[in-house]
Parts: structure tokens; C-alpha cells; sequence
């Protein structure tokens, strides 16, 4: 897993802002499918689409999600949307279906 340079870096927020992801996909393979903002603070959630644990849950780096996953700075400029969540889940859907 290769950390972005700060260079590279397209999110408005610094890289060391938190976000909630869960271990599952940290650590169990499983693809990020849901990508959402907490309406309140802002928070950027990384999910997996299926029923969130706290037992699962975990706090990373915003770094740390870019470089599990780049294709997450496609996303860049999300607000408390969940549009855009769904539209990626449904894409990742379908390519499963394939």
C-alpha cells in the first residue's frame, strides 16, 4: 500500500482527517461500495454496502482509504450526498453481475 505524496493530494481536507471505514474492508477484502458524508461534521464514510458494526468499524486516515483504494479521489467534492454512493454502488452491482 502506497501513501499519496502530498502533492498528489486532491481532497480539500488534509490527509490525516479521519474517517470511518470497518475492518472488513481494511482487512477482509471486501470492496468500498458506499461512500457517504455526515451530514453534521463531514465525516467521509467508507462502507461496503451491507450492514454497519460498530464492532467493525474503524477510524483511519483519509490517506490511509486512498491508498487502500484510489479510486475513491473520483470522488472528490462529495457533499452530505448520498447520490453519488448510490450511483457507485449500483455500477459495482452490475459489473458483479457480469
Amino acid at each position: 500500500m502506497s501513501h499519496p505524496k502530498p502533492t498528489d493530494w486532491v481532497f480539500a481536507e488534509p490527509m490525516n482527517e479521519m474517517a470511518v471505514t470497518t475492518s472488513s474492508i481494511m482487512y477482509g477484502g471486501k470492496p468500498i461500495l458506499m461512500v457517504s458524508r455526515v451530514v453534521d461534521d463531514g465525516t467521509w464514510m467508507f462502507l461496503d454496502g451491507g450492514p454497519f458494526s460498530m464492532a467493525d468499524a474503524m477510524l483511519v486516515t483519509l490517506q490511509t482509504i486512498v491508498a487502500h483504494d484510489s479510486s475513491v479521489c473520483e470522488l472528490v467534492g462529495l457533499g452530505s450526498s448520498i447520490v453519488a454512493a448510490f450511483a457507485m454502488w449500483e455500477d459495482a452491482m452490475l459489473a458483479e453481475a457480469c
